[in-house]
C-alpha cells in the first residue's frame, strides 16, 4: 500500500512505475500514462490519508485520480521517463559487467587459435592485421571502464578500406556483434556527428562504427579527441552542459581512400571482392575466437609505434587527386607516343586547384599531401626533378610515357584492378609471435618460493550470460534516482 500524502502528484509511486515500465519495455506518454498507472499500482494502489473530526484515519483510494493526472503533466511524465532511462542503465551495466567477468575468465591468449580466426577475413597486408590485433585489444580493455590516462596518447581507430563487397562491413559487423554484450554500440550516420553538441549517443557508446563515410567530411580535431579520450562537453536541447569522460572506440569504412594522414587512424586494407559467401555466423564465431586468444594489452608499446610509423608515412591520396587533376589538363589528348615533355612546380598545382591563382586559400594538408606524392613519383621514377642554376625551387619534368606509366598506377589503387595479394598464414603468425613471447617482470618471484592458500577453482562459463529476471534487479534498485 502506498500513502498519498498531498494533493498533487509526488514521487513515491514512481518508482513502482518506472519498475513496471523497465519490466515489460513499455514507454511512458501522455498516452499510456493512465493505463500504465492503474497497471503498475494494481497491487500496491495509492492511498490518500484524511482525518475525520476524531482524528480517525480515512483511507481512499485514489490511483485513478492520480493516474489521471499524470496523463495530462509533462513534467511527471519527464520525470517517470527519466526515471526508467536510469533503472535500465543500471541493470545493462550489471550485465555488462558479468559479461566482462565471464569473458576474462574464457581468455587465453593462445597465438595459433588467433592466427586461424583472423584469417578468415578478408584482410590483405601485414600491416592492416598488426592494427586489427591492437584495436581488438583496445577494446577488451576498454570495456565499460575508463582508460588509463597513460594511455590517452595509445589508442587508434580503424579505417576499413577497400573496394565494394570486399568484406569491410561484414567484419566491422561481426566486432559490434560481440561487443554489444560488453557495452553500448553505435551506428553513426556520418562523419558529421562528431561535430553536433547534441549527440550524447555518439561520445558515451563503446564502439561507434560509421559506414560509407565520406573521408574528408571526418573533422580532424574531433576525431584526435574521440580517439584520445579524455573531458568532453555534452549538452542535451534546452538543458545545461555538462563535461563527459568519453571512452569510445571508432570504426569507419568506406570505398574510397582515407585523406587523414595521422598516427591515430590505422588503415585497414581489405582483398578484392568475395566470390564465394561466408556465413555470417560463421565469421561471428572466428571473431569470438580471435578475441578470446588475444595477447595481453599491457604488451603493446612496440606494436602502437609500429602502427603509428606506418600511418605517418602513408601517402595522401589528395595529393595524387590534385597531381593528377593538373597532369589531365597539360596532357589531355596526348598519346604514348607524342613524345611531349612538360615543365612544372607545386605553384603550379596550387593556382590550379584555387582556379583564381593567388586569391584563395589552399589548406596545408593538400599542400603537404602533393609534396609528398611529388617525392614518391621521383622516387618510382613516374617524374624527373631537377632545379635551376641559382635557384632554390624545385621543378619537375614528365613525358607522356612517364604520364601514362603513372596513370596505370593512379588509377589502380583502390579499385577493381588493384591487385591484392594477401600475405601466407605462416607470415601472419611470424608477425603475432613476438607479442606472444613471455615476459617476467623485474620483481617476479618464482610459484615454487610462494605459499599460496588453498582455493577452489569454478568452471569457466561457457557461453554470454543472458539477461536476469527482473526479480533479480528489483533486490537491489534502491538507488534509483527520484
Amino acid at each position: 500500500m502506498t500513502k498519498y500524502l498531498s494533493d498533487k502528484i509526488c514521487a513515491e509511486p514512481e518508482k513502482l512505475i518506472a519498475t513496471y515500465c523497465a519490466d515489460n519495455n513499455l514507454e511512458f506518454t501522455d498516452v499510456t500514462a493512465t493505463k500504465i498507472v492503474m497497471a503498475a499500482c494494481k497491487d500496491k494502489p495509492i492511498i490518500k490519508i484524511s482525518y475525520d473530526c476524531n482524528n480517525e484515519p480515512i483511507k481512499n483510494n485514489i490511483t485513478a485520480d492520480v493516474a489521471w493526472e499524470y496523463s495530462g503533466c509533462k513534467a511527471a511524465i519527464e520525470r517517470v521517463q527519466n526515471k526508467i532511462a536510469a533503472l535500465k542503465q543500471i541493470r545493462q551495466e550489471k550485465i555488462y559487467k558479468a559479461n566482462i567477468e565471464a569473458d576474462k575468465v574464457a581468455s587465453k591468449p593462445d597465438l595459433d587459435k588467433l592466427v586461424d580466426a583472423l584469417y578468415n577475413f578478408n584482410i590483405v597486408d601485414k600491416q592492416s592485421y598488426l592494427a586489427v590485433v591492437y584495436f581488438l585489444m583496445q577494446l577488451k580493455a576498454t570495456r565499460n571502464q575508463k582508460m588509463p590516462k597513460r594511455r590517452k596518447s595509445q589508442r587508434i581507430a580503424l579505417f576499413l578500406s577497400g573496394v565494394q563487397g570486399n568484406g569491410k562491413s561484414t567484419f566491422a559487423e561481426c566486432v559490434l556483434e560481440i561487443e554489444q554484450n560488453f557495452g553500448s554500440i553505435n551506428y553513426v550516420n556520418d562523419a558529421g556527428s562528431f561535430e553536433g553538441r547534441f549527440e550524447e549517443n555518439t561520445w558515451k557508446a563503446h564502439v561507434n562504427f560509421c559506414d560509407e563515410v565520406v573521408p574528408s567530411k571526418i573533422p580532424t580535431p574531433r576525431l584526435i579527441r574521440a580517439v584520445d579520450g579524455g573531458s568532453f562537453q555534452l549538452e542535451r536541447k534546452n538543458q545545461t552542459p555538462y563535461n563527459h569522460d568519453v571512452n569510445t572506440n571508432l570504426i569507419f569504412a568506406s570505398n574510397d581512400s582515407i585523406s587523414l594522414k595521422q598516427r591515430r587512424v590505422a588503415v585497414v586494407k581489405f582483398g578484392n571482392p568475395i566470390q564465394d559467401t561466408v556465413p555470417f555466423d560463421h565469421l561471428v564465431e572466428c571473431m569470438k575466437q580471435a578475441m578470446d586468444s588475444l595477447p595481453d594489452f599491457n604488451q603493446h608499446g612496440e606494436m602502437y609505434k609500429m602502427i603509428g610509423k606506418t600511418n605517418q608515412r602513408r601517402l595522401n591520396p589528395l595529393g595524387l587527386e590534385s597531381i593528377s587533376k593538373f597532369l589531365g589538363e597539360k596532357l589531355n589528348g596526348c598519346s604514348p607516343n607524342d613524345n611531349k615533355t612538360i615543365k612544372f612546380n607545386t605553384s603550379q598545382i596550387f593556382d590550379m586547384l584555387k582556379d583564381k591563382p593567388g586569391k584563395e586559400f589552399l589548406k596545408s594538408d593538400r599542400k603537404e599531401a602533393i609534396r609528398d606524392a611529388l617525392a614518391y613519383m621521383v622516387k618510382k621514377g613516374y617524374i624527373a626533378e631537377f632545379k635551376y642554376k641559382g635557384c632554390t625551387t624545385k621543378q619537375y619534368t614528365i613525358d607522356t610515357t612517364q604520364y601514362y606509366t603513372f596513370r596505370e598506377w593512379a588509377d589502380s589503387i583502390n579499385t577493381l584492378d588493384e591487385i591484392n595479394i594477401k600475405i601466407t598464414k605462416e607470415e601472419l603468425r611470424e608477425l603475432l609471435a613476438p607479442y606472444f613471447a613471455p615476459t617476467l617482470p623485474n620483481d617476479y618471484i618464482p610459484l615454487t618460493k610462494i605459499k599460496l592458500p588453498e582455493v577452489i577453482i569454478t568452471p569457466p562459463p561457457t557461453k554470454l550470460l543472458a539477461l536476469p529476471s527482473p526479480e533479480y534487479f528489483h533486490k537491489a534498485e534502491s538507488g534509483v534516482t527520484k
